[in-house]
């Protein structure tokens, strides 16, 4: 069609919708663009949080398993064990104590889970620490790996030295459990003024064995308290046996008294006559030795004069041959501290407060026939 004339004018052409068409300011080409970086950013996203919860296990519960099944169990999820030991007394030797981190937690493939494996109780035997510096006795048992507590007695002593120990000596115990000391209530000090001065005297005390080994040393816990007593009061003592001996006999436990180079010798003794009381004996006359006779018998008295306090029966002396005694060159006696055979004594035999009443009546007769005042 041709143009119209000049000064006629034509016709302007519109939409159906009668709106004037406009061209867009952002291609369309850019819009499709865009939408496919979201698109493929977001999928990235997605597939690195894929990933990485694909890298990632729970891990297994082996509190309680063996360490060699624990080990197994984390090595199926490709986890690392880091184990340790630790004492038990609950958990039995080898099995898992605890674990980190815990069951249950999500970690990454190639991490390290802590197991505390159990060594066990590690029990011991507790050593025989009676007349013994406090001080040192602590740390020796400290050294050990156990508890310790100290209490308080009356007694005539005033060092702080070990009277009693519990659980006794040779006991078997575990790593970390509590044992008692008992020391003197009164607080030691270097210029003290003891009951009986017994500096100088060299003494050796005779235990003999028990019968029955799974019974109560009796003997043996007098013999520890006396010790005690006389090494606080200055007094060198040996003993001719330990709490763990098994059996040594009267030719051995001679030697060892002889030995010693003791000038007294005190035997605790348990008697089987079914005579209740403490009874203390002494050598007989000597024709080639009356004068260390005579002090034997001398001694025997004298500890039975001091154990003659209310709730303690004690009975006459006596002669004894017996060997250890008859065979000691020095001055000796054997005190019978109890009858197995008597049910008053049986009744009392592991009662502490008579342990303690009974070595202070023989150390009270030593006293006065060798100390001073």
């Amino acid at each position: 069609m041709r143009a119209a004339r000049k000064g006629i004018p034509v016709a302007i052409l519109r939409p159906v919708n009668g709106s004037p068409t406009r061209r867009s300011l952002v291609p369309r080409s850019a819009l499709v663009a865009a939408a496919l970086i979201v698109l493929l950013a977001g999928a990235g996203v997605a597939a690195s949080v894929y990933m990485s919860n694909s890298r990632l296990v729970d891990v297994p519960d082996v509190t309680g398993l063996r360490q060699a099944n624990a080990e197994v169990a984390l090595g199926q999820r490709s986890l690392e064990p880091l184990v340790s030991g630790q004492v038990s007394i609950d958990v039995p030797e080898g099995r898992v104590i605890s674990q980190d981190p815990v069951a249950g937690s999500r970690v990454k493939r190639g991490s390290t889970v802590s197991v505390i494996v159990s060594v066990g109780p590690q029990t011991l035997s507790l050593p025989d620490l009676v007349g013994q510096p406090l001080q040192d006795a602590r740390e020796t048992l400290v050294s050990l790996g156990l508890e310790v507590e100290v209490a308080t007695v009356s007694s005539e002593a005033t060092a702080a030295v070990v009277l009693e120990m519990y659980p006794a000596p040779g006991a078997t115990v575990g790593v970390g459990d509590l044992i008692r000391l008992t020391v003197p209530g009164t607080e030691s000090s270097s210029t003290a003024l003891l009951p009986f001065d017994l500096t100088g005297l060299s003494i050796v005390l005779d235990p003999p064995p028990q019968d029955d080994p799974r019974a109560p040393d009796v003997a043996m816990d007098v013999t520890r308290r006396l010790r005690a007593l006389l090494q606080a009061s200055g007094a060198t003592v040996a003993v001719t046996r330990t709490a763990t001996d098994t059996a040594p006999t009267p030719a051995q436990r001679l030697a060892q008294a002889t030995g010693s180079g003791a000038t007294v010798l005190v035997g605790i003794d348990l008697g089987t006559e079914g005579l209740p009381g403490l009874t203390a004996l002494h050598l007989a006359a000597q024709a080639d030795d009356p004068a260390r006779g005579e002090q034997s018998r001398l001694l025997a008295q004298a500890i039975a004069r001091a154990g003659r306090i209310p709730g303690l029966l004690v009975n006459e002396p006596r002669s004894s041959s017996e060997p250890v005694l008859f065979g000691f060159p020095g001055v000796g006696v054997r005190v019978v501290v109890a009858d197995t055979e008597a049910k008053a004594d049986v009744a009392r035999m592991t009662d502490p407060e008579w342990a303690d009443e009974v070595a202070r009546a023989v150390y009270r007769g030593v006293g006065t026939q060798f100390g001073s005042d």
